[in-house]
C-alpha cells in the first residue's frame, strides 16, 4: 500500500512538471506597450509571428499607422481604417508617393491584416488588428522586436469615413519596438 501511495504521488508530481513544461502562453498574457502623442494612442505587442496593434484617436474619421516610411508616406507599410454605420473598413496599403497610398492588392501584393476589429464611441475611433512580423509581401516591412522602427500615426477629420480624406493630425516618431 505504501508503494502504491508513493507511486500515485510521484505520478501526480510528474504530471504537474510535464503540464508546466508544455504550457502555452496565450496572447492575453502578453502585455501591450503603449505610447501616446497628441491624443493618438498606439499600443503594440509582439505575439509570436504576429504584431498586435491597438490604435485610438479622438476622431470619428479614419486612423492610419505606417511602418518605416522612406520619406513622408512614401515606402511605408500603411494600415488605415475607419468605422461607419455599416461596420469596420480597413486596408493594407503601401505609400506610393509622398502623400499617396494604394492597397497592396492593387499593386500585386497581399492583404495581411488579421483579427481586425473597429469601434467608434463618444467621439473616439479605435482599431485593433494584427499583422505578420514578416509577411514576405514586397509592400510590407518586417518588424523585429528590440529594433528601432520609424512609425507614422495619423487620424482623419471627424466624419472622414474614407481612405482618401486629408489627415487632421500626423505624428512621425522612432520607436524601439
Amino acid at each position: 500500500m505504501k508503494n502504491l501511495v508513493k507511486g500515485l504521488i510521484l505520478g501526480v508530481m510528474l504530471s504537474c512538471v510535464n503540464a508546466g513544461a508544455s504550457r502555452v502562453i496565450v496572447a492575453e498574457e502578453i502585455p501591450f506597450k503603449s505610447v501616446e502623442f497628441d491624443g493618438l494612442q498606439f499600443n503594440y505587442r509582439f505575439n509570436g509571428l504576429l504584431f498586435d496593434i491597438r490604435v485610438r484617436c479622438r476622431t470619428t474619421g479614419w486612423i492610419g499607422v505606417g511602418f518605416d516610411p522612406e520619406l513622408s508616406m512614401k515606402g511605408a507599410n500603411i494600415i488605415i481604417g475607419y468605422v461607419d454605420k455599416s461596420g469596420l473598413h480597413i486596408s493594407d496599403d503601401y505609400g506610393t508617393d509622398l502623400g499617396e497610398h494604394q492597397p497592396d492588392v492593387e499593386l500585386g501584393g497581399t492583404d495581411d491584416i488579421l483579427n481586425a476589429k473597429g469601434f467608434e464611441k463618444a467621439g473616439y475611433t479605435e482599431l485593433q488588428f494584427s499583422i505578420p512580423t514578416d509577411s514576405k509581401d514586397a509592400y510590407d516591412k518586417p518588424l523585429k522586436e528590440g529594433e528601432s522602427h520609424l512609425i507614422l500615426l495619423a487620424c482623419g477629420r471627424n466624419g472622414g469615413d474614407n481612405f482618401t480624406s486629408k489627415h487632421d493630425r500626423v505624428i512621425m516618431t522612432r520607436l524601439d519596438l
